[in-house]
């Protein structure tokens, strides 16, 4: 059995510590999506338009009917597949240039 780092937190406070870690993977993100809209719908609505109007018609077009879920996803495949062919090589710690892995 390893003797315990000094400094290093132990029992409930380490628990405490990962779930702090675990919330912040969903705070920070969520948070960002806030202010954004936010941002957004005030430049919105210095223009007179109603920024909830807007967020309505932008999700009835993009999932409002099983046609604008089917565009949505065959718009949205390319930026995936390229969004995948850049993250897993860099988690590999390969860089990408002109198309070729490089090490």
């Amino acid at each position: 059995m390893r003797a315990p780092t000094p400094g290093a937190p132990s029992g409930a406070l380490a628990a405490l510590d990962r779930l702090v870690g675990a919330a912040q993977y969903i705070l920070i993100p969520a948070l960002a999506l806030a202010v954004s809209l936010l941002l957004f719908g005030g430049f919105v609505a210095l223009f007179g338009k109603n920024p909830l109007d807007l967020y309505y018609y932008m999700y009835v077009g993009a999932f409002g009917s099983w046609f604008s879920w089917q565009n949505t996803l065959t718009r949205a495949a390319p930026l995936i597949l390229t969004a995948l062919c850049t993250a897993l090589p860099a988690q590999l710690g390969m860089v990408i240039i002109g198309g070729r892995a490089r090490f």
